[in-house]
């Protein structure tokens, strides 16, 4: 979307943690770190999106691999082989498989830290702000380049 020249009344924003005053200079409210922790929830998400799509895309292409046959090299017959059964495939698929059971269960992890985090920041204590806001990072970063990989190679 682009907007140009548009004004948004200020009765209408969304005002929970932030306000515009009549001159236009922006309030915010509560503490920041707060504020951080809640947006984290955004990469918390990302992350757990990631391995739970990759793991519906490749059931999808391991079935269709379990019924789709090509090429007739199956000695003494002239059925032909189904694509599973072609290691090329298998080795693909595999290493795709153990990705996103791994991301499942870190991104159970991550959840679970995260509901922990957001219940320490309601007590105002701001130990465990830092060391997820690193995990989160870098969760989301790896998770969900490998999932589009692994996604465009289930294709």
């Amino acid at each position: 979307m682009l907007f140009r020249n548009i004004r948004i009344p200020r009765t209408n924003m969304l005002k929970r943690f932030a306000e515009v005053d009549p001159e236009g200079k922006l309030i915010l409210k509560g503490d920041l770190r707060q504020l951080y922790g809640i947006m984290m929830e955004t990469r918390v998400w990302i992350a757990g999106c990631a391995g739970f799509s990759l793991e519906i895309r490749l059931t999808i292409a391991e079935r269709y691999a379990v019924v789709r046959r090509q090429f007739s090299t199956i000695e003494g017959t002239k059925q032909e082989r189904k694509i599973m059964d072609y290691q090329t495939h298998m080795f693909k698929f595999a290493p795709l498989l153990a990705y996103s059971f791994g991301f499942n269960a870190a991104s159970q992890n991550l959840f679970t830290q995260h509901v922990n985090l957001l219940q320490e920041l309601r007590q105002d204590k701001y130990d465990n702000l830092d060391i997820l806001h690193h995990l989160t990072s870098g969760y989301k970063a790896v998770f969900s380049r490998i999932a589009y990989e692994g996604i465009d190679c289930c294709r």
